[in-house]
């Protein structure tokens, strides 16, 4: 059986994949979205297993959806992908699980910023419920900062960003991030950003190696029992006071930081996994997450 490799572009990580395959015993081919009509089902033989490096939200959506009705497996499942890509869908199924999640709002309108005040104080932060890497996220620190970022959202974003997600703003002592394979860590480091707030790698954060405490290792231990298929990057954010919050999961993780700095061949594992799995049926539909929480108590 052959895993295919679905890409938007060859970035540092798929490139590292298929140059680590190159020595195991898995064939792995890689195809652009670009260079390809969907659906393709002629050109795959059936069985075969796709892994989903897209990082576009809806281009990963899209293809994995048409791959689970054409009858393929992919790593990550569409469900998981559409799930974890939205910000405030992603904390209403942890937060059903019982995962500490920081609170949230969601505004439809410019007649609901009154209420925002309520129920959040400032500082707060606003996001894009679907986008990711740190881009167009918000430290809000005035009413009319809060205003002004309605104001944008209204008349420029894009439809999919017409929806005010709103965070209180947390004092990070530490921003973790966790590689999740097959529901077991493969390690975890620790993001680090003097200069900004946001410490997200692709903004100028750098690494650190980190090794879970007790705590956080159950914690994903626990999530981890609905995360066994696949391949996530979780994102954790603990505070002044040490109160641990699960931030996101992203279901198509970048991971050549955590590789440099851990000393971990994250690829190389990924390829293992891969490999356990074309030996198995298994498939993303025994561990939808919506429908596994009560397995977590």
């Amino acid at each position: 059986m052959s895993v295919v490799l679905i890409h938007e572009a060859l970035r540092w990580e798929e490139k590292h994949i298929l140059q680590q395959a190159r020595g195991n015993d898995l064939r792995l081919d890689s195809v652009a979205l670009k260079d390809t009509t969907w659906p393709a089902q002629s050109q795959f033989p059936s069985g075969t297993l796709f892994l989903i490096r897209c990082p576009g939200y809806f281009n990963a959506c899209h293809v994995s959806s048409l791959l689970k009705y054409m009858g393929y497996r992919t790593v990550n499942c569409y469900e998981h992908i559409y799930q974890f890509g939205h910000k405030h869908l992603t904390d209403q199924i942890l937060k059903s699980g019982g995962f500490p999640v920081i609170p949230s709002l969601v505004v439809f309108s410019v007649e609901q910023l009154n209420n925002v005040e309520k129920y959040i104080d400032y500082p707060m932060v606003s996001k894009p419920c679907i986008g990711g890497f740190g881009r167009f996220v918000h430290k809000i620190e005035s009413r009319n900062q809060l205003i002004h970022v309605w104001d944008y959202i209204s008349s420029f974003a894009p439809s999919y960003h017409k929806v005010l997600y709103l965070q209180p703003f947390i004092s990070v002592a530490q921003d973790i991030r966790v590689i999740m394979i097959g529901g077991k860590v493969a390690c975890a480091m620790e993001r680090i950003n003097s200069q900004c707030f946001k410490k997200n790698i692709a903004l100028g954060g750098r690494g650190s190696s980190y090794a879970l405490d007790s705590s956080e290792q159950e914690m994903i231990s626990r999530l981890g029992r609905s995360l066994r298929w696949g391949f996530f990057g979780v994102d954790l954010l603990k505070d002044q006071n040490g109160s641990i919050y699960i931030c996101e999961i992203n279901a198509v993780c970048t991971f050549k930081e955590a590789t440099y700095v851990t000393g971990i061949d994250i690829a190389t594992l990924l390829i293992n996994y891969l490999s356990k799995l074309t030996q198995e049926q298994d498939t993303c539909e025994n561990t939808k997450l919506l429908e596994s929480w009560e397995l977590l108590a």
